[in-house]
């Protein structure tokens, strides 16, 4: 076999495992956070704040809202300690104004991520309805259950709304009587590496063929 069919069989070796490995061994998205959660992921108590959940609508963070005690049963129960989650409100007795509310978190994908490849999954629950989340302000036509129970959603890159740095959710529902809150439950991001891997591989044969050709 001659050093250009050599080098070219190597640079296809080299293309195959990168794109392989790159494909199979997703990353996970640091700094998503359910609602009622600290830095730790561990539930806030009654009345504390969520600095992860801004109401971007009333322009105050998120309040953990009162657990027992009405709004509870009718809202689907808290889940705490760590990896749990908790309903927040702009109140801790869940009462609001009435209208519509936006709830934002931020979060942030790195520079060298595939965006097409981003997902995002998670659990939600709205009192009231008339529910979506939007992804840096694009709408994803994703709605609730209510709040008698958690509703799935994801969130694939595909939709083309992530960036490669700073990213927002919202998520924007309507309060048409009695408490109002938001729970977000289970949520996490994942996405896969682009493969920077295969320029240098690409770099390093072309080094092998040089010094091959020189020694000849």
């Amino acid at each position: 076999m001659n050093i250009r069919k050599l080098i070219a069989a190597k640079l296809l070796t080299t293309l195959t495992a990168v794109l392989a490995t790159t494909s199979a061994d997703a990353a996970t998205i640091t700094d998503l956070y359910n609602t009622g959660v600290d830095n730790s992921h561990v539930t806030l108590g009654n009345g504390a704040t969520d600095s992860h959940y801004y109401v971007v609508s009333d322009s105050q963070p998120g309040v953990v809202v009162n657990s027992p005690g009405y709004p509870f049963p009718a809202w689907v129960a808290n889940v705490n300690g760590p990896g749990g989650s908790r309903w927040v409100s702009t109140q801790r007795d869940a009462y609001g104004r009435l209208g519509s509310f936006k709830y934002q978190t931020t979060f942030t994908i790195p520079s060298y991520a595939d965006l097409n490849s981003v997902v995002i999954n998670g659990l939600w629950a709205t009192d009231d309805g008339n529910s979506n989340i939007l992804i840096n302000g694009n709408p994803t036509n994703q709605s609730t259950l209510g709040h008698s129970s958690l509703t799935p959603f994801t969130i694939t890159g595909a939709s083309n709304f992530f960036h490669g740095s700073g990213n927002t959710i919202e998520f924007v529902f309507d309060n048409v009587t009695g408490p109002t809150g938001l729970r977000v439950d289970g949520i996490s991001g994942t996405f896969v590496p682009e493969p920077t891997g295969f320029a240098a591989g690409l770099a390093g044969l072309a080094g092998i063929g040089a010094v091959r050709r020189r020694g000849r």
